[in-house]
């Protein structure tokens, strides 16, 4: 059987010529398509205020798998019209919320672009000559977006980048 095109109905899936048979059609009431649950029958009390045990429960032989189940209805989504309200406040919002969240920052020394064979003859102690001129700015990125330039310090043993220059708005851009 094909299934493009095909429908779900309830949870049964049945081709679109099936779907329109009348005798396929899915019901208004989705109340009246709801199977009962064997075991949330058993639990609930019968009249006399005790309960049913549920190997005592009758339950429902399960339905065949080469008839449609009884669908649902569907229908689509309906939302109201956005006008043009105005939005108050400064449009930071809650930036406190955020303060937490980790990202990751990483400082460019330089690039290069090379062939697929030279990089395959590097080795240990070769050395790689990047396009970036000795004393130009180095760039920061946060989550691989420019955010600011500056230059290489050494801090104790480690090294560390002083901030020179902020991007602004416009210029913060993907880069990778």
């Amino acid at each position: 059987m094909e299934w493009e095109g095909a429908l779900l109905h309830g949870f049964v899936l049945v081709t679109q010529a099936d779907a329109q048979d009348s005798e396929h059609q899915v019901e208004t009431d989705p109340e009246s398509s709801l199977e009962t649950d064997p075991m949330a029958d058993a639990i609930e009390q019968d009249g006399t205020g005790a309960t049913t045990p549920p190997s005592a429960a009758p339950t429902t032989p399960p339905a065949s798998t080469g008839a449609p189940a009884q669908g649902v209805r569907v229908h689509a989504a309906e939302f109201p019209e956005l006008g043009d309200e105005e939005v108050s406040g400064s449009g930071q919002g809650n930036l406190g919320l955020l303060a937490g969240v980790e990202l990751e920052v990483t400082v460019e020394l330089g690039r290069r672009r090379m062939p697929l064979a030279d990089i395959l003859r590097l080795t240990s102690g070769s050395v790689l000559e990047l396009e970036k001129l000795v004393g130009e700015p180095l760039q920061i990125f946060a989550n691989n977006r420019f955010i600011a330039e500056g230059e290489a310090v050494v801090i104790d043993e480690q090294f560390g980048v002083r901030i020179t220059a902020l991007a602004s708005r416009g210029v913060a851009k993907a880069v990778r």
